[in-house]
């Protein structure tokens, strides 16, 4: 078992070493026993005399380097009282810098540390990063683990002020991060400045992870937190940062997928004791996982200690990784993990059928032949790797809208009557969006299905969100909303985890085929005109969704006149 941890240690400047406040830091630390330790908020003075020749113009390279001396002595004094060690291995085996990074202006720095009993650096494998990709500096370095590659760990600061600046963080952090096709096995911890996109599923309700903390509140600083157009309003967080890098499961936030209660990292210092804290009891300092390492998260928690409060105003996070579980994927391929998991289940063997159905709205291809055409090719490709995926029957072809929490707020259960209700307020919605045409194609591997793209992205858009706002008139409880709907279909669902060399080659040809074999004719055409709120059947032991189609509501003026009901109310096709 390896432990991660994380410390925002609150403006660790050298003048601190020794002092009552540098033991509560290497107390926490200690009392932790991280094998991994990523370090943020390490300061030095930014001018200084000797900085400066005899006639007082500063000498800009000789500045660096006293920045760059000062930190690098704090820090390695830090790992040395911890049982740490922060020195990196260049690529001929000789000793190489401190792991830390700084930004190019101000002399604020990030690190990494390691126990060197039990994780090796691999030489030539750190890299620091500043601006302009980062407002703070980005500590990124390879470590030996003992898992079957080594784990990439990066430690991060966000920028405090800018959210936008923040989201484009976070798209170079991905990028940091990715391979040709998949991910690195990696994790990046650090102060995001920013609350966590992630979402847990309660009573089969899928909820976020972080409730809104800045509901209530009303001071000068909401601007550097909030979504700009509900300031004075809801105050919603910005989480652009962690949906990035969340999307798709290319990235797990290790609280949330390990299921901890969650627990604050912030908050515990009143005003006076630190900088004046407008925002409360927050969760801000994050573990994010990579594909491959999410499998491998067996532990996660908040350090609390009088040490660890006295530290810093943030509080350590700890993560526990068996580096046996991560998996292994093939250089520059990607290989496909099992798709029913448990964590994605929606009931349990011995529970109620009931909980295996949920509403939905979906688009239904059945009835456009080129449709299915297209998908009977991409079958014939899936259909010869079984030991990785499993092929979507034509009858069970489907674009998913929107999904419908199963119970609404009041805890009762979605029904048909309240599925007839919603039909009627999503109609209206649809009647001011007419038919539009999309390119189905082309269909590629991904984490653990075969999707197939769909463009151009304006329309699916726009029906996502009028679909959302009949459904919510209605009552219905829904997921919270993608900032960028994602639009696609399925062609196939990973049936286990191709977690050895043999599987991940047969993963990796399976991609190739993908993109290869279905030529000439990578694309289709579609015509959306219609979308039918369903019952959905997941089915683990087949592998697949089923649906029952229920009420099929029309886009603009494709309406057909139907036949009115004895109550005369329904004026949108029905099928049972």
């Amino acid at each position: 078992m390896i432990r991660v941890a994380n410390l925002n240690a609150y403006k660790l400047h050298p003048r601190d070493v020794a002092t009552q406040g540098w033991e509560a830091r290497v107390t926490a630390i200690r009392e932790v026993g991280p094998d991994v330790l990523c370090l943020q908020e390490v300061l030095v003075d930014e001018d200084a005399p000797e900085d400066a020749s005899e006639d007082g113009i500063v000498d800009e390279a000789k500045r660096l380097r006293r920045w760059d001396s000062q930190a690098a002595a704090v820090i390695a004094r830090l790992a040395q009282d911890c049982g740490l060690s922060a020195t990196t291995i260049r690529p001929g085996d000789s000793a190489g810098p401190v792991a830390m990074a700084r930004n190019a202006h101000r002399p604020w720095y990030t690190a990494v540390l390691w126990n060197p009993t039990t994780v090796t650096p691999v030489p030539g494998g750190f890299r620091p990063y500043g601006s302009p990709d980062y407002w703070h500096g980005c500590t990124t370095i390879q470590l030996d683990i003992g898992a079957q590659s080594p784990l990439l760990v990066v430690s991060y600061h966000g920028d405090p002020f800018r959210p936008d600046f923040r989201a484009n963080e976070a798209r170079r952090l991905k990028g940091a991060f990715r391979r040709t096709g998949g991910a690195k096995p990696g994790i990046v911890l650090g102060d995001f400045n920013s609350i966590s996109a992630a979402t847990v599923t309660v009573d089969r309700v899928e909820r976020l992870y972080d409730e809104e903390p800045y509901r209530d509140q009303d001071h000068d600083d909401l601007e550097y937190q909030c979504v700009p157009e509900t300031i004075g309003d809801t105050n919603l967080a910005d989480r652009r940062p962690t949906a990035m890098l969340l999307r798709r499961g290319f990235m797990v936030d290790a609280a949330a997928h390990v299921g901890a209660p969650w627990q604050p990292t912030v908050g515990h210092w009143a005003d006076g004791q630190g900088d004046p804290d407008p925002w409360g009891r927050r969760r801000i300092d994050l573990a994010m996982a990579t594909r491959p390492v999410a499998p491998a998260l067996v532990g996660y928690r908040t350090h609390r200690s009088p040490a660890a409060e006295a530290a810093s105003d943030h509080l350590l996070v700890v993560v526990d990784i068996d580096p046996s579980r991560i998996h292994y994927e093939a250089e520059g391929g990607l290989t496909v993990r099992k798709f029913m998991t448990p964590g994605r289940q929606w009931g349990r063997p011995d529970g109620p059928d009931e909980d295996w159905i949920r509403p939905h709205v979906l688009w239904l291809p059945q009835d456009q032949p080129q449709v299915c055409a297209y998908f009977a090719k991409l079958r014939e490709i899936t259909s010869q790797y079984p030991d990785v995926i499993s092929s979507i029957a034509e009858e069970d072809l489907h674009m998913t809208f929107q999904k419908i929490n199963p119970q609404v707020a009041a805890g009762s259960r979605v029904d048909d009557a309240m599925l007839k209700a919603a039909a009627v307020a999503v109609q209206r919605e649809l009647e001011a969006l007419e038919p539009f045409t999309v390119e189905i194609g082309p269909a590629r591997a991904s984490g653990s299905a075969g999707i197939v793209e769909i463009w151009p992205e304006q329309g699916p858009a726009e029906l996502y969100q009028r679909v959302r706002a009949g459904l919510t008139t209605a009552g219905l409880g829904l997921p919270p909303a993608e900032e960028f709907f994602w639009c696609h279909m399925s062609c196939g669902y990973g049936v286990q985890d191709t977690d050895t060399p043999k599987l991940a080659a047969r993963s990796d040809r399976l991609a190739s085929d993908l993109g290869r074999r279905v030529r000439p004719g990578i694309r289709t055409s579609a015509t959306i005109s219609s979308v039918w709120l369903a019952w959905e059947r997941q089915v683990p032991d087949r592998n697949t969704y089923t649906f029952e189609r229920v009420h099929q509501l029309h886009l603009g003026q494709s309406r057909q006149p139907q036949p009115a009901t004895p109550n005369g109310a329904d004026t949108y096709a029905t099928e049972k």
